[in-house]
């Protein structure tokens, strides 16, 4: 942790999110959400359009496991209000929002959608993702 109160606020925030992620991914909801609360409150009033895509698409997911739908739409559409802010590696930014939306959309028929879109996205990006992936294919069937 010293190493991380060395870190920019920014940079904070992304290893929060990614700790944030891989929490969640282990089942550890409860620490998840705390590195994600301390992720969001990393970026601060004015946070860099690229680092908020990231961490709010974290924790929306965060909040789909946790059964928050509203709270989740709520961050999913956050990214995707800071999303328009990427200009750089704004693909890669796009299908983590699209990955996003679709574990939190309200109907079927639209996670299905949005997750064809994520995993296409995700895929153009190389390898690397194949944990995105194989949520995105779960949430397709």
């Amino acid at each position: 942790m010293r190493l991380l109160a060395q870190l920019d606020p920014a940079e904070l925030a992304s290893a929060l999110g990614v700790r944030c992620e891989l929490l969640r991914r282990t089942r550890q909801l409860d620490k998840a959400a705390e590195a994600c609360a301390d992720a969001l409150a990393a970026l601060g009033p004015s946070p860099e359009p690229a680092r908020a895509v990231y961490v709010l698409a974290y924790a929306a997911r965060l909040e789909v496991d946790r059964k928050d739908l509203d709270r989740a739409r709520t961050f999913a559409d956050q990214a995707r209000a800071a999303l328009a802010g990427v200009h750089q590696g704004h693909r890669l930014a796009s299908a983590f929002v699209l990955w996003a939306e679709a574990a939190c959309a309200p109907r079927h028929e639209d996670a299905q959608r949005l997750a064809r879109d994520a995993t296409a996205a995700l895929l153009a990006e190389g390898k690397g993702r194949e944990l995105y992936v194989a949520e995105l294919e779960k949430l397709g069937r």
